[in-house]
């Protein structure tokens, strides 16, 4: 009753107004009634947007109201799922590593004479102006930027004591003579008729034997070291990239193994080296 008599009055005025154009005087109940309403509406519709943004009371969280995936999913656990950025372990990084300080070992080894000419002894050394020197080049003169030997020619062993180098481009030949003559291992080479370099490969020195002996523990020594830097980064890769105890001690187990194989490397090469040079 009272719903209707405040609906009746309200539309009693609005049709009062429409008929003769001005706003009628409102009666106390119906200015009563106009005023208890408002807060009810207000108070439906903020309940309603409530329930649209989600966040009703308890008793809609208890009907089956679907919280949202966000607000609801537990966080993931630290350390799933690998390293920062989902970067699982990889051994190849440290197997590499490991490889690079090798192939390093191997040409320093190479570079030290024994008594034996072996072509390979000539493979790594650079050859500085072998492409016409800095002018107009635009090449480095220095031999960390210099062509090794191996790019410019073939090395061949006549016999146990002398090498024969063959030019691929008979132009690089008077760079090729400099750089056995002025190299580390002071060679002597002569031309051929054929524009072939022939190199007599003298035996060392018993004091020179001594001292590249030296020279080869020392290269040895600095290989292990460039193996056990890449055996730390495996190690620490290793722990970053597993969260499970079981995983990362397998993993550790492969870097290990790794370790081990290029340490034995190392000492092979050194101890053929030293062998060679005891001969002397």
């Amino acid at each position: 009753m009272r719903e209707e008599a405040r609906e009746g009055g309200w539309g009693r005025a609005r049709l009062e107004r429409l008929r003769t154009g001005h706003t009628p005087a409102l009666s106390l109940s119906a200015f009563l009634s106009h005023t208890r309403a408002r807060p009810l509406t207000r108070k439906h519709t903020t309940e309603a947007n409530k329930k649209k943004k989600g966040g009703g009371g308890g008793r809609d969280r208890d009907e089956g109201a679907t919280p949202s995936p966000s607000s609801s999913a537990p966080p993931a656990a630290a350390g799933a799922g690998g390293p920062p950025g989902g970067a699982a372990f990889d051994l190849a990084a440290t197997s590499a590593a490991m490889a690079r300080a090798l192939d390093h070992l191997r040409t320093e080894l190479t570079g030290l004479r024994t008594g034996r000419a072996s072509p390979g002894m000539l493979d790594n050394l650079a050859v500085p102006g072998a492409y016409g020197g800095d002018e107009g080049s635009g090449r480095a003169s220095s031999s960390s930027h210099a062509p090794p030997l191996r790019a410019l020619a073939a090395t061949t062993a006549r016999d146990a004591h002398t090498l024969v180098v063959t030019p691929f481009d008979p132009a690089t030949l008077p760079a090729l003579e400099a750089a056995l003559r002025d190299g580390p291992l002071a060679l002597n080479p002569s031309r051929s008729p054929g524009g072939e370099l022939v190199i007599p490969v003298p035996p060392p020195t018993k004091d020179a034997a001594a001292a590249m002996l030296k020279v080869a523990r020392a290269a040895a020594e600095n290989a292990r070291a460039a193996v056990r830097q890449a055996r730390r980064g495996g190690m620490e890769a290793a722990k970053a990239g597993h969260a499970g105890e079981d995983d990362r001690r397998v993993a550790e187990k492969k870097v290990q193994a790794a370790t081990d194989e290029a340490t034995a490397a190392v000492d092979k090469l050194v101890a053929a080296k030293e062998k060679a040079l005891a001969e002397v």
